[in-house]
C-alpha cells in the first residue's frame, strides 16, 4: 500500500465500504477507490483553504504582539499654537506631526496656510 492509498485509507475511515455499496451504488473495489480518491483531493483542498485563510487573517493576530496605539485627546492637541513647534495637526481622525515638512520648505504655502490649523482639525483642507 502506497502513501497515496493509505491517505485516502485515513481520509476516507468514516465511510465504510458497505455503505458506498448500499447507499452509493459502487459494488466494484476500483469504482470505491476512485470515489475515496476524489474525497480525499477535496478534503485536502479545503483543509489547505482552512490555512490559507488562517494565515490571510489571523496569523498576525494570534502570533504578533500588539503595541498599544497612543491616545490623544482635542485639549491635548490644542494646546499646540501657530507659534509653538512642533506643528501637529488632526487630519481625519489621525495625529500627524507636519514640523519637518513645514520647516524643510515643502511647499511655499505650507507654513501659512498650516499655521491656521497646528492643534486643531485640518480635515476640511484635504
Amino acid at each position: 500500500m502506497g502513501w497515496w492509498s493509505l491517505t485516502t485509507a485515513i481520509m476516507t475511515c468514516w465511510i465504510p465500504s458497505f455503505m458506498l455499496k448500499k447507499y452509493g451504488g459502487m459494488t466494484s473495489p476500483m469504482v470505491q477507490k476512485a470515489w475515496r480518491e476524489k474525497v480525499t483531493l477535496c478534503l485536502l483542498i479545503f483543509l489547505l483553504c482552512v490555512l490559507l485563510g488562517f494565515f490571510t487573517y489571523s496569523f498576525t493576530a494570534t502570533f504578533c504582539k500588539k503595541d498599544p496605539i497612543p491616545t490623544f485627546t482635542v485639549s491635548e492637541v490644542s494646546k499646540y499654537t501657530s507659534d509653538y513647534k512642533p506643528h501637529i495637526f488632526i487630519i481625519n481622525g489621525d495625529l500627524y506631526d507636519l514640523t519637518d515638512f513645514i520647516q524643510k520648505g515643502g511647499d511655499i504655502y505650507a507654513p501659512e496656510v498650516f499655521a491656521n490649523y497646528t492643534g486643531k482639525d485640518a480635515s476640511p483642507l484635504f
